[in-house]
C-alpha cells in the first residue's frame, strides 16, 4: 500500500485512462497539472486524462513520497516528473503531488488528488 504513488504512475505510463480512472472514486476530486478548473467525477476526470495521456510517450518516475495515515485514510504527498514528447523534443517536468487515498471494498481508491508544476527556485 505505501508504493501507491508508484502503481499510479505506472497506469499513468499504461497509456490507458481507463485504468487510471479505475483507481479514483466516482465522485473524485482532482486539482490538476494541465487544468485550471477544479475536476470532479469520473466523466471530467476522464476527459482529463484523455487529454493529459494523449502526449506523446507520457510516462513518468515517483521521485519521493510521504505517506501519512489520518483515521482511516491516507494521505500520500511528494514529488514526481513526467516526460512526454512535444514537439519533437522531449519535455521534463517536475511537479507535486497529494493523493487522499479512502479504504473500499475494491481496494484503496483516490477522493482528492492535486497536482501542480514545481515553481523554479
Amino acid at each position: 500500500m505505501n508504493n501507491f504513488p508508484s502503481i499510479w504512475m505506472d497506469t499513468i505510463c499504461t497509456g490507458d485512462p481507463r485504468q487510471v480512472l479505475n483507481m479514483y472514486l466516482p465522485n473524485a476530486i482532482l486539482v490538476a497539472t494541465y487544468d485550471p478548473n477544479i475536476l470532479r467525477g469520473h466523466q471530467q476526470l476522464l476527459g482529463y486524462f484523455n487529454r493529459f495521456m494523449a502526449k506523446e510517450g507520457l510516462c513518468g518516475k515517483i521521485q519521493s513520497t510521504y505517506v501519512q495515515p489520518i483515521g482511516r485514510f491516507k494521505v500520500f504527498s511528494g514529488l514526481y516528473k513526467f516526460q512526454f514528447t512535444e514537439d519533437g523534443e522531449i519535455k521534463s517536468v517536475n511537479a507535486r503531488y497529494t493523493f487522499v487515498l479512502v479504504p473500499t471494498h475494491a481496494g484503496w481508491k483516490i477522493a482528492e488528488h492535486h497536482s501542480s508544476e514545481v515553481p523554479d527556485a
